[in-house]
């Protein structure tokens, strides 16, 4: 259990300290769905995970970025 936590806390630091690098495609489908769907829900980490298959800390990541293209859609159109 600590050592899933402490990887899954590895890989969020991870993604934080290179935001550009490559993501797995799946969390990409799974922000853009995100994106989509306008005001997410407070359970959507569980709607993620079975809609596209992801783990928790995937669907955390997929969440965190469809917050960023909200930003810029709004931003830039």
């Amino acid at each position: 259990m600590v050592g899933q936590a402490l990887t899954a806390l590895q890989m969020l630091v991870r993604v934080a300290r290179h935001p550009r690098e490559s993501r797995d495609p799946a969390i990409v489908r799974a922000a853009q769905w995100l994106a989509d769907q306008g005001r997410p829900q407070h359970s959507i980490t569980i709607e993620l995970q079975s809609r596209f298959g992801l783990a928790h800390v995937h669907a955390r990541e997929a969440h965190d970025l469809a917050g960023r293209m909200r930003i810029l859609r709004r931003a830039f159109g």
